[in-house]
């Protein structure tokens, strides 16, 4: 599943999501560095956990996204206000 760096959008979010739905855990993602792959597990993980929680998982695992906050934080307002 490719993924641009720097140009994650609802498009990757979704296919992600999909995927890991389907696929007996645990799922290997793979890029160069990790980043796009925690990233976008990241991402799908915003309707189901607190980016605070989202943040410290990737931390643990030895990457920084913290410039994910309000994106986390917005995509989990979002998906409360569809299930509203």
């Amino acid at each position: 599943m490719p993924a641009v760096s720097g140009k994650i959008g609802a498009d990757e979010i979704t296919r992600m999501a999909r995927a890991l739905a389907r696929l007996k855990a645990p799922v290997l993602a793979f890029c160069r560095t990790g980043t796009r792959s925690t990233t976008l597990w990241a991402l799908t993980q915003a309707s189901s956990l607190p980016a605070t929680e989202i943040i410290a998982t990737a931390a643990a695992a030895g990457f920084d996204l913290t410039a994910l906050r309000l994106q986390l934080e917005a995509l989990a307002a979002a998906r409360s206000a569809l299930d509203s």
